[in-house]
């Protein structure tokens, strides 16, 4: 089990809530808007995967933040962006921001728990959630030589 499963045991408990819209759909901007101010943030998406990636091979498989960036970009900073709907506190548009006040550890969280995107967002892709559990198991690394020690 990698090392930072300690960090996700809370949001391991997955239920299943009403989802607002399906996946396939697009919400618009108020819609977000109304997500974010009403809810369900926070609330799990059902089937939710037991799927947190090994970090013992992070010196050779980790993605960087080069890799991430434009899901963060597309998937997130609508809402965890300059003027997006969630707190200041929470934002992903660069990479100082995700790493400041832990974020990047809230991120870990919350996308392994199913918790975001919210349920009235679409989902993240299989693969847009495996790269951003694995960078940030990895210790979401900037660039590829980040924390390599010889």
């Amino acid at each position: 089990m990698p090392a930072v499963a300690w960090l996700v045991a809370p949001a391991l408990a997955c239920s299943s809530p009403k989802t607002l819209i399906e996946d396939a759909g697009e919400p618009a901007d108020a819609d977000l808007a109304s997500c974010a101010a009403d809810g369900p943030i926070g609330t799990p998406r059902p089937n939710c995967p037991s799927d947190l990636p090994p970090d013992d091979d992070c010196a050779t498989a980790s993605p960087v933040y080069d890799d991430v960036a434009p899901i963060f970009a597309e998937r997130c900073t609508i809402c965890h962006g300059p003027s997006g709907y969630a707190s200041p506190m929470y934002r992903f548009d660069t990479y100082a921001h995700i790493m400041s006040n832990m974020t990047n550890i809230h991120a870990l969280t919350q996308i392994y728990g199913c918790r975001m995107p919210p349920t009235c967002a679409p989902n993240l892709a299989a693969g847009e959630r495996q790269t951003l559990l694995k960078w940030l198991v990895c210790g979401a690394p900037e660039s590829r030589d980040a924390g390599m020690t010889d």
